[in-house]
Order: C-alpha cells, then sequence, then structure tokens
C-alpha cells in the first residue's frame, strides 16, 4: 500500500513547512505506534496519509481489474479496505481536492489500457499511457500546499507531482514487464515486439533521466535551504538509478567472480559469530551452551541465506570482493558495503574516468555505484567522505560509460 509518490510529497512538505513542534509527538522508532491525540499528527502527514490510502484502494481496484479471474484475492483486499477508503475519501473532500476528478482519471486509465493504442514513437506511448498518473500525482502535490496561497509555490508542486508520476509509472513498467508478461495483463512494453523490448526499456531509462531534470530544476525554485535542495537533488536521482540501473557492488560480501561461499568459509563465519556474542556471557556453562547452540544454529542459517553472512560478520575478506574492479573499496565513504579508502583510491583502471572523488564522490548514499559499470548517471557530494565539514555537500551530476564486469550484477 506504500506509495513512493506520497513518501517523496511527505518530506517536501516536511521541508517547506518545517515546524519542527510538528513532530514533538512522533518518534522515529515508534513507527508503529500513533499519538494519542489526532491534534498531535501534523496536518500534512495527515494529507499524506489519506492520499496514500486513497491511490493504494485504486491500486487495489487495478489488480483486481487485471486479475484472470473474476473473484481473486485483491476482491477480499477491496472490501477489507473499504472502510479506511471512505474515512479518507471523505477527509479530502472536505479539504477540497476534487476526489472526483481523480476517479475520472482513473476510469481513462482503465480505458487507455484497454485498447492499447501504440503510437510510432516510444516518447509518445510514455506519456499517452503515464498520463492519468501524472495527472493525479500532480493534482495531489498542488493541493498540498494550497493553505499556503502561494501561486508559485502550487505551480512548482504541480509540475514535481506531475513529472514525478509519469516518472513512477514508467518504472513500474520496467520492473513489472516479467511479471505482466506471464500473467498476460498490460504493460506498455508488451505492445512492442519482443525484439524491440531491450532497445525500448533503455530509450525509456534515457526518457526517465531527462524528466528527471526537470523536476531537479523545480526542487530549486522551493523555499528551503540550498543544502536540503541539493540533499533532494541527490537522493532523488541514487534512488532512480537503484531502481532501473541497480548494482549490487560487493553487496552480498561475495567476490566479484560471484562465487558462492565453500562450507568451509560459512562454518568459519559461524564459529566467529557464535564466538563473539557467547563471549558476553559471563557463566562458563553459559558460554559454552550459547556457543555450542549458536554455533548449529548460524551454520544452518548460512547455509540457507549465505547473503546474511557479511551482515553478521565485519571480520569478511572485503579486498577479494573487488579485485576485479581495481582497489576501489567503499567501507570509509558509506555503509561499509564494499571494502576500505574508496575515495582515497583510484578507480582509474575500472571505472575509466580518474577516482572516485573526480565521480562525485557517492560516499553517504551508495557507496561504488557507478564506480562498476553500465552507462548510469551518478549523482554525489563532494568532501562527506575525507571528514572536513562544510556548508553543505557540493552536488555532482556526471553520466559515466563503462563496461559490465567484476562485482556488479545487473
Amino acid at each position: 500500500m506504500l506509495n513512493f509518490d506520497v513518501v517523496f510529497l511527505s518530506e517536501l512538505l516536511a521541508a517547506v513547512y518545517n515546524r519542527r513542534e510538528d513532530f514533538n509527538y512522533i518518534k522515529p522508532y515508534t513507527c508503529l505506534t500513533l499519538p494519542s491525540k489526532e491534534e498531535h499528527i501534523p496536518q500534512f502527514l495527515k494529507y499524506t496519509a489519506s492520499i496514500n490510502i486513497l491511490l493504494g484502494h485504486y491500486k487495489i481496484l487495478d489488480n483486481a481489474n487485471d486479475a484472470k479471474y473474476k473473484f481473486n484475492i485483491w476482491i477480499l483486499f477491496q472490501y477489507l479496505t473499504n472502510s479506511n477508503f471512505r474515512k479518507a475519501k471523505k477527509y479530502l473532500i472536505e479539504l477540497k481536492l476534487p476526489v472526483d476528478d481523480i476517479d475520472k482519471q482513473i476510469k481513462e486509465q482503465f480505458n487507455r489500457e484497454k485498447e492499447k493504442i501504440l503510437f510510432d514513437n516510444l516518447e509518445g506511448t510514455l506519456k499517452y499511457y503515464s498520463n492519468q498518473t501524472a495527472q493525479i500525482t500532480g493534482l495531489a502535490f498542488k493541493h498540498s500546499v494550497s493553505s499556503c496561497n502561494d501561486e508559485q509555490l502550487s505551480r512548482t508542486f504541480w509540475e514535481i507531482g506531475q513529472v514525478f508520476g509519469e516518472i513512477v509509472y514508467i518504472i513500474d513498467a520496467i520492473e513489472d514487464y516479467g511479471k505482466d508478461k506471464k500473467n498476460e495483463v498490460f504493460n506498455l512494453f508488451l505492445l512492442y515486439d519482443l525484439e524491440d523490448k531491450s532497445k525500448m526499456i533503455e530509450k525509456a531509462k534515457v526518457y526517465i533521466y531527462e524528466r528527471l531534470e526537470q523536476i531537479k530544476s523545480c526542487i530549486n525554485l522551493l523555499p528551503i535551504s540550498e543544502v536540503k535542495q541539493k540533499t533532494f537533488a541527490s537522493n532523488l536521482v541514487l534512488n532512480i538509478n537503484g531502481k532501473i540501473s541497480p548494482t549490487k557492488c560487493c553487496s552480498s560480501a561475495k567476490n566479484c567472480t560471484n562465487k558462492g561461499f565453500s562450507f568451509k568459509e560459512r562454518y568459519q563465519f559461524a564459529i566467529a559469530t557464535a564466538k563473539s556474542i557467547s563471549l558476553k556471557k559471563k557463566n562458563a556453562i553459559m558460554r559454552f551452551s550459547s556457543f555450542t547452540f549458536l554455533t548449529v544454529l548460524l551454520l544452518l542459517f548460512f547455509n540457507i541465506f549465505p547473503h546474511f553472512i557479511y551482515a553478521a560478520n565485519d571480520a569478511t575478506p572485503k579486498t577479494d570482493c573487488c579485485k576485479d574492479c581495481g582497489e576501489f573499496n567503499c567501507g570509509k565513504c558509506g555503509d561499509g558495503h564494499c571494502c576500505a579508502n574508496c575515495c582515497e583510491s583510484s578507480c582509474g583502471d575500472a571505472c575509466g574516468t580518474g577516482k572516485c572523488r573526480e565521480l562525485g564522490d557517492i560516499c553517504q548514499q551508495a557507496p561504488c555505484l557507478g564506480c562498476c559499470c553500465g552507462p548510469i548517471i551518478v549523482t554525489g557530494c563532494a568532501s562527506c567522505c575525507i571528514g572536513s565539514e562544510s556548508a553543505g555537500p557540493e552536488i555532482i551530476v556526471k553520466t559515466i560509460k563503462v563496461p559490465a564486469k567484476g562485482c556488479c550484477d545487473r
């Protein structure tokens, strides 16, 4: 039910309103607990929560409509969410959001997907089928700032929402292509011949990045600090990179040849992890029994889920994972998904474009993204890897194109 458009809108509104008192009763570590009084919930979060329920309900209707059988699980979900949907719809109508217009756009979306019109150029097809999602998202974004009585702000939010909705629809089509093909449901890329599919998707990705530039221009018009503007732009590009150009740069502690861990290695990891935990026990008997039990349990677990070895053991021999890509490592830059000294080492051989820092130091957000493979756009923050303090990150956006190899799984 979670809608990425709405999450993005919530973050924008929190930055625009920028009222610390809105979060006096909301604590990050109690995300499943609502404030005891409804008036303690910020108005903009009530709005975005209601929008999320509304769009989630429409998504359920879409899935029910796409299902092969008349009676399906989505009909049950539709029934279960009806009361919340009615409550959210009533609240949004009270806020004068034209919900009827959204209903019309949803129906038009269903009609267009039934007609399956194909345009001569891909851009026309993308715009035609993403138009309704773009209109709905644009309307939701625009109305979220209606209380500000700022025409320029409303126009900016409308444009951000419209373009973002368009991007999200196309990304969903790319991600769901295989599933939609198997289930024989609508996907705009299924309108094209099989041999054209991969080319069409690559062209669609280029189109997404072009539209992304428009959103970044709009973000620069928002009444928020330059640091926040750059942070939004950086996060947006990195998140979209992760959706349409995913890379796994040594994130699973496998080396670049993608060779899995041997039984001996898994046994060693289980022993090391069990030892580190059991040593915390003060009683010798408890230490021994805990060590024995954990060794057996972790050995079984690591054999079923070997990708968890990295998360459980910082002692993973990380230098091996990047050996085929040159000595670029990322432990000091971000969450340690690669090795060490990413921004201090030269990535020239691996990236073909010089040092990591010249690519934009994608340290905080996505370590090693772009240092591995593929034509992707790299966004990052200068100086954040070297421990210096600055007024704000310098955002660098570059497109690089290098052959996929080594620790990248496309």
